[in-house]
């Protein structure tokens, strides 16, 4: 990490505007939709994931960064599945696209990391990229 990157670590501030982001994203879909079913499933799914993080945050007693990067990996982990299921009509990978790297896309797309330094990019980014990989 170099001494600019220091400067910016994420704030809780960071990832309360990234939480807005992934709800007027979200919502974008689940309201553009006849059947807002599946949306609203993979958002509450993602809530959930959100909870399950910080309870296992705090009981490995992660830092305050380190719960902050957990969270935002949890938040983002899935986000790909919007735009996989308006586009396929299906959550199956394996007949549509790798969820995560449609996810990493629209990460960059909407430019939903900016406040995050290089190191913290990575990490989120490889933590998505990888949390469907069977190996």
């Amino acid at each position: 990490m170099t001494k600019e990157d220091l400067k910016k670590i994420m704030t809780k501030e960071d990832l309360k505007k990234l939480k807005n982001k992934f709800f007027n994203y979200t919502d974008s879909f689940i309201k553009n939709t006849v059947n807002p079913g599946p949306f609203i499933l993979k958002q509450d799914h993602t809530l959930r994931v959100c909870k399950e993080i910080l309870y296992l945050g705090k009981e490995l007693c992660l830092s305050k960064e380190q719960m902050l990067l957990a969270e935002t990996t949890a938040l983002l982990h899935d986000i790909g599945r919007f735009r996989q299921f308006k586009e396929y009509n299906t959550f199956l990978d394996q007949i549509s696209e790798d969820h995560a790297a449609l996810g990493l896309r629209e990460i960059e797309k909407k430019n939903m990391l900016a406040f995050c330094t290089n190191d913290e990019k990575e990490l989120i980014k490889n933590s998505i990229k990888f949390h469907n990989a069977a190996d």
